[in-house]
């Protein structure tokens, strides 16, 4: 008589691997996403609901969520278009510091946004390499909308391409 183990097969019914690794990610975000918007959720609604919508209604709020409307829809546009530029160059050309490229491109995400925002303001700021440049020709660029856009693309742009 032979002993052998029989090849085990999904075949249907219920499978241990789904529902833990769905309680996996679930356990992870949870404090990662879930409890920090939940808290926040909390905290403005703490004093009720009409001095949730008063402060969300405010005009320094509108204002607010209008730029950030704004700035947002531009640095997507203009990831959406350059993103793809850069995807389809780096994916259908081989050249020489392709990779030097493509790490370039990847470099943002792995900065704190911090360190990208004081490294925007060395670079444009008044007393930066290009805003001693722009100062007298026109306006500062730092601290301005275009700015906001700026910063957006240069955190982003990895993800779009």
């Amino acid at each position: 008589m032979r002993v052998g183990l029989s090849t085990l097969r999904h075949v249907r019914g219920f499978d241990v691997v789904r529902p833990l690794s769905i309680g996996t990610v679930i356990a992870i975000m949870l404090p990662l996403v879930l409890l920090p918007l939940a808290s926040i959720f909390i905290y403005g609604t703490s004093k009720g609901l009409g001095s949730f919508w008063a402060a969300l209604s405010a005009p320094e709020a509108v204002f607010a969520l209008k730029l950030s409307m704004v700035t947002s829809f531009w640095a997507t546009a203009f990831n959406v278009v350059f993103g793809l530029f850069a995807a389809y160059v780096l994916s259908r050309y081989d050249f020489l510091g392709r990779t030097a490229v493509i790490v370039t491109i990847s470099l943002p995400t792995a900065i704190p946004t911090a360190v990208a925002g004081f490294a925007l303001l060395l670079l444009w700021g008044p007393y930066g390499t290009l805003g001693r440049l722009m100062a007298p020709q026109g306006p500062q660029l730092m601290f301005t909308a275009w700015a906001i856009i700026l910063a957006n693309i240069f955190v982003t742009f990895p993800l779009a391409f």
